[in-house]
């Protein structure tokens, strides 16, 4: 019996494509792994470092101005809603109208910026279509950049999400 199996040609015997199977499964997903990895640049990574670590500084002015004055928003979009309204509360006279930038935390084609405009009191509403439901990074700012804040909601909503300078 153990001549039978000297006799049989290594390709027909198991031990030889157990063993090649692995390096070959490597090579295979190395291969995907570099397909992929050249199709989809990574937008979190930032080129300019020093450009922006000085728009990080002005950023803190704005959020620093925005949390003196003491603002918040409570953002509303219902499901099954294009339409965005957002209460701004706080020691600041209305602007006639704001920016409010919607940034995914992973798809930076998905991000949005919708622009509001006054309405009465402290209300503001505008058009936005997001393209996904989830977790959403929100930025509140006025017309004039002088102020800033932002903060984290999960949208679309059945209650109003609160948004509070810090």
């Amino acid at each position: 019996m153990i001549r039978d199996m000297d006799t049989v040609a290594w390709y027909k015997q198991f031990w030889p494509w157990f063993i090649i199977f692995f390096p070959v499964l490597a090579i295979v997903a190395g291969i995907i792994t570099l397909i992929i990895a050249i199709n989809s640049p990574n937008p979190l990574v930032e080129d300019d470092y020093y450009k922006a670590g000085l728009a990080i500084n002005r950023s803190l002015e704005r959020e620093q101005l925005a949390l003196s004055l003491g603002l918040h928003a409570k953002l509303s979009y219902p499901k099954d809603s294009k339409e965005l309204t957002l209460e701004l509360l706080g020691d600041l006279e209305p602007p006639v109208m704001l920016s409010v930038i919607f940034s995914h935390p992973t798809k930076e084609k998905w991000d949005r910026r919708a622009t509001l405009s006054h309405l009465q009191g402290h209300t503001y509403s505008g058009p936005l279509d997001l393209p996904v439901e989830g977790a959403w990074n929100v930025a509140v700012e006025g017309a004039d950049h002088s102020w800033a804040f932002q903060g984290r909601v999960n949208l679309p909503a059945s209650q109003p999400a609160e948004l509070v300078a810090e």
